[in-house]
């Protein structure tokens, strides 16, 4: 409700406690926890599959977005559920082009895998296709977050990064836990420095698939 009511470039200060939900942002804006990750819990809703996959989704051109100091916990998949993806940026309605996302401070607990549908699902982060220049991300920028497997199942990828994204920088994160595939990005241009990679990870683990130049020191 707070993200429908707010204004473009508005701050929503979030309290503590654990929100049964997955907001979809299409202004600009900045979500903010006034007590941290530990405290302000984003429980995603179970998903048997299509988009968005039980995930906050953000959408709409021309967009500042900033979620900072929030877990976002998904399910793990059953028989019947998919695991979610966490967060989703744009979609085919409403492309995030030439828009910046910030995503900071944050805890990103995706579900195990179960029954995958399209590769979209059980994934911390992930980015919308296209080749279109027009309706390119801008920048995507994680920093200081924490993406790790909600339990002892395996997820599919702490990211995906796919092409139609300009600027892809990840700094001072730290993975954790046990995934089925690498992280990759395919942005035109990727930068990750100073991060922790920790777990296990039986199916290649992490790394840069380079869609442009990068500069990759931990």
């Amino acid at each position: 409700a707070a993200v429908t009511a707010a204004g473009a470039g508005d701050v929503i200060s979030v309290c503590p406690g654990t929100y049964n939900e997955n907001p979809a942002i299409d202004k600009s804006l900045t979500l903010q926890s006034t007590g941290g990750r530990d405290v302000t819990i984003i429980q995603l809703p179970t998903s048997a599959g299509g988009y968005p996959y039980g995930a906050i989704e953000l959408s709409g051109p021309n967009k500042n977005i900033t979620i900072d100091g929030f877990t976002v916990r998904g399910n793990d998949g059953t028989g019947s559920t998919i695991g979610n993806a966490n967060i989703m940026l744009g979609n085919a309605s409403g492309m995030l082009a030439n828009s910046n996302v910030v995503l900071t401070n944050n805890k990103i607990l995706i579900g195990k895998i179960d029954f995958i549908l399209d590769y979209s699902d059980s994934i911390g982060v992930t980015t919308t296709y296209t080749t279109t220049q027009a309706e390119y991300l801008n920048s995507l920028t994680m920093t200081n977050n924490i993406i790790e497997n909600l339990g002892a199942g395996q997820a599919q990828r702490p990211y995906y990064v796919n092409p139609g994204t300009r600027t892809f920088t990840f700094q001072n994160n730290q993975i954790n836990g046990n995934f089925q595939r690498w992280a990759v990005s395919e942005a035109d241009t990727t930068a990750i420095t100073g991060n922790v990679f920790a777990g296990t990870n039986p199916s290649g683990g992490f790394g840069v698939n380079d869609g442009g130049s990068s500069t990759y020191n931990g």
